[in-house]
């Protein structure tokens, strides 16, 4: 099971990755509030211990999506109603978790329009399941190892082209350096002019010069 990273069920299909990561950042921010404010029961000293000094970074943010059916409005996948989130700590990541897990929809979500949710009827005591549909359902995410390894893989092969990229960059402005003084040293010719500059009146004769060498061997 990783530390780190979260599965979210029961998200409205009008939610999009922006708006899940803003409400993933917000509810570490508020559960900070919270426990400020002396609503919230703090994290222990050992769940602290794990990156809750540090400033939370979320890694992934992945809404799973239907390969076959696709949203009208958006011309995307068609929102399958549970995601991925991931952050660089334990400590956020769980943070998030206790704020989000049991979460009214529309709470979580309150800057967004829920148009595929129905209004809320006061009027009525909501059975279980309504109550199950509209709440979210965080945990973390049971990992699969092989997917692990290759998602190390991709972030591995992603850095090093990122590096050899901008030592590319750098490599090219080098070899143009280097180009444009060689270019210059290839000008100069030793302080002598181009033989295409030189008329042809003046250019030796080489005919002279063969039938001078032909003497001498005979």
């Amino acid at each position: 099971m990783s530390k780190t990273r979260l599965t979210i069920h029961n998200i409205p299909r009008s939610v999009e990755d922006a708006m899940l990561r803003s409400a993933a950042m917000s509810a570490v921010a508020k559960f900070k509030q919270e426990v400020k404010d002396g609503k919230r029961q703090a994290l222990s000293a050992d769940e602290m211990a794990e990156g809750w000094d540090k400033l939370p970074r979320l890694v992934q943010c992945k809404i799973v999506r239907s390969n076959d059916r696709v949203d009208a409005k958006t011309g995307k996948g068609r929102s399958l109603g549970y995601a991925f989130i991931e952050f660089s700590t334990h400590a956020h990541a769980l943070a998030c978790l206790r704020f989000l897990n049991f979460r009214n929809t529309k709470q979580a979500f309150s800057k967004v329009n829920l148009d595929d949710e129905d209004e809320e009827d006061g009027s009525r005591v909501k059975s279980a399941h309504e109550i199950s549909r509209r709440s979210l359902r965080v945990m973390f995410a049971i990992e699969n190892a092989q997917i692990v390894h290759k998602r190390e893989l991709r972030t591995k092969v992603a850095e090093k082209n990122r590096a050899l990229k901008a030592s590319g960059v750098q490599d090219d402005k080098s070899k143009d350096k280097k180009g444009k003084d060689r270019s210059k040293g290839k000008n100069r010719n030793f302080g002598m002019a181009p033989a295409s500059s030189i008329p042809a009146s003046k250019l030796p004769n080489r005919s002279k010069f063969t039938q001078g060498n032909r003497s001498k061997r005979q």
